[in-house]
């Protein structure tokens, strides 16, 4: 019997059996465009759901979902209990009387669906023989030291690729998508590729050509990520022989090129020296095999200086870094990890080398070379340091890895092994971004192509693992488990009693994972990926082992916060996350033991309220102990300015008649009349206050309210404008004038309800009652309001939508200039709205600049204009005397985060 006939009776084709038995029933399998919950194509459904950066299908591991519910598998979602019908799951199901009815027809249709697809596969061999050739690939995982079944796999590969060329490209493609998603695989994946290529030459050529496109294709989109990935991969091809290391070394020496030309701190070179040092440190042992250790120490020298120039610079060294007062670490960690493999000839432990087992085979291989790169995407752009803005450059310079979490400078050897665990957690991360789920089971993989003497599970006291083996008898899914393991009966039980083996010799698993997830989700100015993302992953990680995370998830909160170094915009972030985070879980966690972090519980009970309400949040257990009027968190009313017995009996009749009014539903005519007859023509803005006071308080019931008010008596509003401007003249002075105290008076009306206050802000620019340039004005001032998360987000979210409606609008004149031509009625009327949207925006961001120097020279003055306080030279931090007293600048927020 062949090596084919042995491969294809292997367990191979009982996965493919198997996992069409689960498939989702909802899924439609001509469908290429389906989309999860970031807006990202699930392309082939399932856990690999298609590779981001490639366009194989990738069929689901057996073995590896059986436990995994998919979209409209009636399976228990996280948010459900807390945020209503979520896509999927239960909600689905909601056209049925209860939730077994619903199970019942989902499992009849996934049955049938089943029965459909396999009778496919018999009456389509090739539909069958690509997804046994694929599942073969992305499994190669499982048999990785298990070389004869390795060799059956190739020779499998060889002769189904030798039949015709579609089946090769699918091959090729297939093994391509593995090296750049399976990340922690990438030796693996480049030995079965060395042997591939051992046996089939243009099979390698082809493999290097399309990798070879891809990084380019990264380069030039900025990809920092898959542009590591991929270098790591052609380091590890070295190894292999089935390219010149020289190719390797042109590639990173041409950035380091980069950096060495300009000869000063920039986010270019920055983000540069990090691509390179990180490759290396994965590389380098690779390279230096191949006789060039004396190219590769040199490299390090360049990026030992570079760092040394930035460590001199404490301000700019600060500025990418989540803590005050301290600088980002990142490049001084690949710094000294770099060093400490020089001194060891570049030996490291933590992944298994599988491309050893087969030095002999490799040595017959042909050495194919790279294609030429253009670099010039980098050589055109190069921007200062204090201008970086990771959305517009898309240059990035990562955060340093939060190891303080869990561990304490450890031994030299424990420092590279963790660098490269993180480092490749971390591109685990981002890379499978598409799919959460799978994410949590995949990064806990990594674990099984580590050196068992290395890295390990985390371990908690035996105790915990009988009371969660006692909990779960009577449970036989994972989400009853998780529901009784959430509890905050369990909480309680355990408390601070709960103790995290330490290991100083070996690496867990668990905790580097962590600590990878909050490197990531303090990224400055901007994540990498969206913090709903890492949220919902960490919500995954918690389900998938509850007892483990949801203890290290505490810890790793508490850690952060008994640095007390957190800027505001660290703070606003972490308590971002934590909101979301608990809600899932029923609001359960140790509040208690929080209690001398009082800005952090503020934050985040004022975020929880927003996922929730205040009544129903006060009433669970958990917050018997928080007392939420020193937190400032109590039940909000509007601050409406007519109340009666606060008024004379002139303006009490005025407000009472235009109330009534608008309660019995007059129309925008009626008020107009009543307000003309009460002031005339002489009280312009008397008239106008009593107007939009009532606007709000007719509008404050709900947002539905506050809406249809808008939506009614706006012409009321315009109306009076244009009485202002027969008075005073029409002219962008006195529409500034009026337009402010139009916001004014919303800002007072809602200041204890900023949730309101943001809503009704946006609605009345909207509809052009007050201008965004106002909104800057009243939220930007001397009392330092805007340095709470609530009115922060009002400013950003200001700036935001003005962006998204520029572009929406271009694309409108794009197409509307596709099918009309550049000239035509509804064109031009596009652009005019898109030269008032540019002022706009050209004078929303003017302001806040404005308002940033005008509160400098506030912050540095006293009533007579004597000096008050100075910025330090060594940390940019405002310090002074106010009453006698030192006044530290706890005010002012990161610059990275403004």
């Amino acid at each position: 019997m062949n090596s084919s006939d042995n491969w294809g009776n292997s367990n191979f084709d009982s996965n493919i059996q198997n996992q069409d038995k689960w498939e989702n029933p909802n899924s439609n399998s001509g469908s290429q465009n389906q989309v999860d919950e970031f807006g990202r194509s699930h392309r082939f459904g399932g856990f690999e759901a298609g590779f981001a950066m490639g366009s194989a299908p990738i069929p689901k591991r057996g073995g590896f979902n059986n436990n995994y519910r998919g979209r409209g598998h009636g399976g228990s979602r996280p948010y459900r209990n807390h945020r209503g019908n979520q896509r999927g799951g239960y909600s689905q199901g909601r056209q049925f009387q209860n939730r077994d009815q619903y199970q019942r027809n989902n499992n009849f249709n996934r049955n049938r669906n089943s029965f459909q697809e396999n009778s496919e596969n018999q009456d389509n061999p090739r539909t069958y023989l690509i997804k046994k050739i694929n599942n073969s690939i992305v499994t190669l995982g499982d048999i990785s030291k298990d070389k004869e079944r390795v060799n059956q796999l190739v020779d499998f590969l060889l002769e189904e690729a030798s039949k015709d060329e579609e089946t090769k490209n699918i091959i090729c493609s297939t093994i391509v998508s593995c090296c750049k998603e399976l990340v922690y695989q990438y030796k693996l994946y480049s030995s079965l590729i060395g042997l591939l290529n051992v046996k089939n030459s243009d099979i390698g050529n082809q493999i290097i050509t399309d990798l070879g496109s891809d990084l380019q294709s990264c380069m030039n989109s900025m990809d920092w990520f898959g542009l590591r990935i991929i270098l790591r991969v052609f380091g590890t091809l070295v190894e292999v022989n089935v390219i010149e290391a020289s190719a390797v070394i042109r590639i990173l020496e041409s950035f380091l090129e980069l950096v060495k030309s300009s000869n000063a701190i920039s986010v270019r070179s920055t983000c540069l020296v990090w691509v390179v040092g990180s490759t290396l440190v994965f590389v380098a042992e690779s390279l230096v095999s191949k006789g060039h250790l004396d190219v590769i120490l040199p490299m390090i020298e360049t990026i030992e200086k570079y760092y040394s120039m930035v460590a001199s610079d404490q301000q700019v060294a600060s500025i990418s870094s989540p803590f005050k007062n301290s600088t980002n670490k990142r490049l001084e960690t690949t710094t000294l990890v770099l060093k400490s493999l020089a001194a060891t000839s570049f030996e490291s432990s933590l992944i298994f080398n599988t491309c050893k087992m087969y030095s002999e085979e490799f040595e017959s291989a042909t050495i194919h070379s790279l294609t030429t790169l253009d670099f010039s995407v980098f050589i055109d752009t190069d921007l200062a340091f204090k201008a970086k803005s990771g959305r517009s450059t898309g240059y990035y310079d990562p955060n340093g890895f939060m190891e303080q979490i869990f561990w304490d400078k450890g031994n030299e050897k424990q420092t590279i092994q963790r660098y490269l665990l993180f480092e490749l957690i971390s591109d685990c991360i981002v890379t499978i971004s598409f799919n959460r789920k799978a994410n949590s089971k995949l990064v806990h993989s990594i674990l099984m192509f580590c050196d068992n003497d290395v890295v390990v599970k985390t371990s908690l006291q035996d105790m915990i693992f009988d009371q969660e083996a006692n909990r779960q008898k009577n449970s036989s899914t994972l989400d009853n488990a998780d529901e009784n393991m959430e509890s905050n009966d369990l909480e309680s039980k355990t408390g601070d009693s709960v103790s995290v083996v330490d290991s100083s010799s070996k690496l867990e698993i668990e905790k580097a994972i962590l600590v990878a997830l909050f490197t990531l989700m303090f990224d400055l100015p901007y994540l990498t990926r969206p913090l709903i993302y890492l949220t919902s992953l960490s919500v995954e990680l918690r389900i998938l082992n509850p007892q483990v995370y949801s203890k290290l998830f505490e810890i790793s909160i508490k850690k952060l916060l008994e640095s007390d170094q957190l800027s505001k915009g660290s703070m606003d972030r972490i308590c971002d996350f934590h909101s979301v985070y608990v809600s899932n879980f029923k609001y359960s966690f140790n509040y208690e033991g929080f209690k001398q972090f009082p800005e952090f519980l503020k934050i985040t009970l004022k975020k929880q309220v927003r996922l929730s309400y205040l009544d129903q949040i006060k009433l669970l257990p958990q917050f018997e102990g928080i007392d939420f009027d020193s937190l400032n968190i109590r039940k909000t009313v509007p601050k409406f300015k007519f109340i009666i017995g606060t008024m004379d009996d002139e303006i009490k009749e005025i407000s009472i008649s235009v109330g009534k009014c608008m309660k019995d539903g007059g129309s925008a005519t009626d008020v107009l009349r009543i307000l003309d007859q009460a002031y005339g023509k002489q009280k312009p803005y008397e008239k106008l206050e009593m107007l939009i006071e009532h606007m709000l308080l007719s509008g404050s019931k709900s947002f539905s309210h506050m809406l249809n008010s808008i939506e009614k008596y706006s012409p009321v509003v315009q109306a009076i404008y244009e009485q202002m401007n027969e008075e005073s003249g029409d002219n962008e002075e006195n529409e500034k004038k009026r337009t402010l105290f139009v916001a004014q008076i919303i800002k007072r009306f809602w200041s204890e309800n900023l949730q309101f206050l943001e809503i009704a802000m946006d609605k009345y620019v909207n509809y052009k009652l007050i201008s965004p340039e106002s909104v800057v004005d009243v939220l930007i001032n001397e009392d330092f309001s805007f340095l709470e998360f609530e009115v922060w987000d009002m400013i950003i979210n200001l700036v935001s939508k003005l962006v998204l409606r520029m572009n929406q609008l271009k694309m409108r004149i794009s197409s509307e200039s596709a099918a009309n031509g550049d000239e035509g009625e509804r064109i031009n009327v596009f652009r005019a709205l898109l030269d008032n949207l540019n002022k706009d925006l050209e004078l929303v961001i003017v302001n806040i600049m404005k308002k940033f120097i005008d509160l400098g020279n506030y912050i540095g003055m006293n009533a007579n204009g004597d000096p008050l306080v100075e910025k330090t030279a060594t940390d940019g931090r405002i310090q002074g005397t106010v009453g006698g007293d030192v006044c530290r600048g706890s005010c002012t927020r990161n610059e990275a985060d403004i």
